[in-house]
């Protein structure tokens, strides 16, 4: 940008290069409409322009805010000239004429240095958009996100924090973690939340409970999977050695899935009406008993109960009826039993008891009081009904050793109850 048109022939000619697109401008509006339309990379920029000083042109080129390196030459040799132009902004201040070997050096050199500036500039912004998609991802993520200090006080947690535990970040920036772990799992939580260690040992799927800071009538806090790993700062680049300087990890909601793994266990094992164990389970605990028996050399008793008239009851009430005197046959019999027995319902009416550590004149009071418990009328959905059981009884190893035989024994023993008016007790191979 310079009004002497030999002048420009002269930089253009020394300046020219087939990757370069070199324009001339002879005045200050010119100069201005052209950096303001066009994306440039260098302005030579003479002071003395016919309609405006140079040091205008370059103060409106960055009110522009372009990146446009600037370098300004004159004829005139003023100092304070040159101080003006450089404090304005521009790279470089020369007099004219200059030696062209100097020029070249100096404009290349400019070039270099805004490539390279292009350059870094790309980069940050990269890594801002890359930050910027990363803190999203990271406030928009369901799990909790968190960081630790080296003494194990929070020092980042993400927005899902309130969802964990019922309240705002704010809160519990700078608090331990501990505030948020449930007290039973705090000793689980120790070296799995804060964890030191990277790689292979890290803490993966450590699962705890944590602690609801917020309204207590919210919903329950929930069940978590931590994964954490420590981070280091290398010290000495010779010696590799590296300082602790916190804990980076994610808490991952897993209640609905823990929920659902237990309802689904309690499907498998517990009958879905009564909540009694089921055949299954029955079957299980009858064999842990059994050998814990042969061991210790103890007896184990098994009583197979089955309601009287149980089918005309539930034809003439509703199955409605039935299902609710179930449900109360379970609940009035529970008392009877110890802790370690086990009552199930083996299925349909017929329910079945376990006792541990049991002989025969054990099994029979405790068969007599079932029998005595059931003459109280139930009330069943609306209904009164009177209702009577069936019992029989089996014991290890008098009367089988295998727990399907055992319960083969008593189920017999029970029909023969049944034949004979109901309302009783049996014992196997008494006298069938």
């Amino acid at each position: 940008m310079d009004d002497d048109w030999a002048a420009c022939d002269a930089v253009r000619l020394v300046l020219d290069r087939p990757c370069r697109d070199i324009s001339v401008c002879h005045t200050a509006e010119c100069a201005i409409d052209f950096v303001r339309s066009n994306e440039l990379n260098l302005v030579l920029l003479d002071i003395g322009l016919p309609d405006a000083s140079g040091l205008e042109v370059l103060q409106r080129i960055r009110a522009l805010q372009r990146d446009t390196a600037v370098i300004m030459f004159s004829g005139i040799d003023l100092i304070d000239t040159a101080i003006s132009a450089l404090r304005l902004g521009a790279r470089d201040f020369l007099r004219k004429p200059c030696n062209p070997a100097m020029l070249e050096e100096i404009v290349d050199r400019a070039l270099g240095d805004v490539q390279k500036n292009k350059k870094l500039r790309w980069t940050a912004e990269q890594l801002e958009r890359s930050e910027r998609l990363h803190r999203f991802l990271v406030e928009s993520s369901p799990d909790l996100v968190y960081m630790l200090d080296a003494d194990g006080r929070f020092s980042y947690l993400s927005n899902a924090v309130r969802n964990f535990v019922g309240c705002d970040r704010e809160r519990l920036l700078g608090h331990f973690y501990e505030e948020i772990i449930d007290p039973s799992d705090r000793a689980v939580a120790n070296g799995a939340v804060n964890e030191r260690r990277t790689g292979q040992q890290a803490s993966q799927n450590c699962e705890l409970k944590l602690l609801r800071r917020g309204n207590s009538d919210a919903a329950s806090p929930p069940i978590v999977s931590v994964s954490a790993i420590g981070l280091y700062e290398r010290v000495d680049a010779r010696t590799a050695e590296q300082i602790f300087v916190g804990t980076y990890g994610v808490m991952r909601d897993i209640t609905h899935l823990k929920n659902t793994q237990a309802d689904l266990a309690k499907r498998a094992f517990y009958d879905e009406l009564t909540g009694l164990p089921n055949r299954s389970l029955m079957f299980d605990r009858l064999n842990l008993a059994l050998a814990h028996a042969r061991r210790a050399r103890l007896n184990v008793s098994v009583l197979f109960l089955d309601l009287d008239g149980f089918k005309g009851a539930n034809d003439k009430f509703g199955h409605a009826a039935g299902d609710a005197l179930l449900c109360a046959l379970g609940d009035r019999m529970r008392p009877v039993l110890r802790a370690d027995d086990t009552l199930a319902r083996y299925g349909g009416d017929e329910f079945t008891v376990i006792l541990i550590d049991a002989d025969l004149p054990k099994a029979q009071v405790v068969a007599a009081k079932l029998i005595a418990i059931l003459h109280a009328p139930f009330s069943s959905n609306g209904y009164m009904l009177n209702v009577s059981a069936s019992i029989g009884v089996a014991v290890f190893p008098d009367h089988a050793v295998a727990s399907v035989d055992l319960i083969a024994q008593a189920d017999r023993a029970m029909y023969v109850a049944k034949t004979r008016g109901g309302d009783q007790v049996c014992v196997a191979g008494s006298n069938y």
